[in-house]
């Protein structure tokens, strides 16, 4: 499960994990203030922002192995990338931004540490996302 927050459509903070720690609607607590407060990526949410975040939701299906990059569902599937107990993952969201196999798997193993046109043995798991959004009242 992954929460993410916007504000005036840009990312606030996103903090998530592959697989349930908790209960669902613990999960969704402890990762709504991570992701508002503990994300390195942005500045820390502030009570003046409240009523200007718009949050997402994504809830994430069991991981399934993959035999290859050929069996990626194209703007459906979230990936997983193992290395050498190193991991990446994109969730399907990033098809927005890299919308073919060979782009979106590039920017993985670099996320990974690895060179983007990286050719050794890796795994790969793949999940799907059930997406909820709720905006801020405008």
């Amino acid at each position: 499960m992954t929460l993410r927050w916007r504000k005036n459509g840009h990312l606030q903070g996103c903090i998530g994990s592959l697989e349930a720690e908790r209960a669902i609607v613990d999960d969704v607590a402890h990762n709504a203030i991570a992701a508002g407060t503990r994300d390195p990526r942005t500045r820390p949410c502030v009570l003046a922002d409240v009523d200007h975040l718009d949050v997402e939701l994504s809830i994430l299906s069991p991981l399934e192995p993959l035999e290859s990059e050929a069996h990626i569902r194209t703007g459906v599937d979230g990936i997983v990338l193992f290395h050498r107990g190193r991991r990446a993952t994109f969730l399907p969201i990033m098809w927005e931004r890299l919308p073919t196999v060979d782009q979106f798997m590039a920017e993985l193993r670099n996320k990974c540490g690895l060179p983007r046109d990286f050719a050794g043995e890796v795994q790969l798991m793949r999940y799907t996302v059930e997406k909820h959004d709720d905006p801020a009242p405008r």
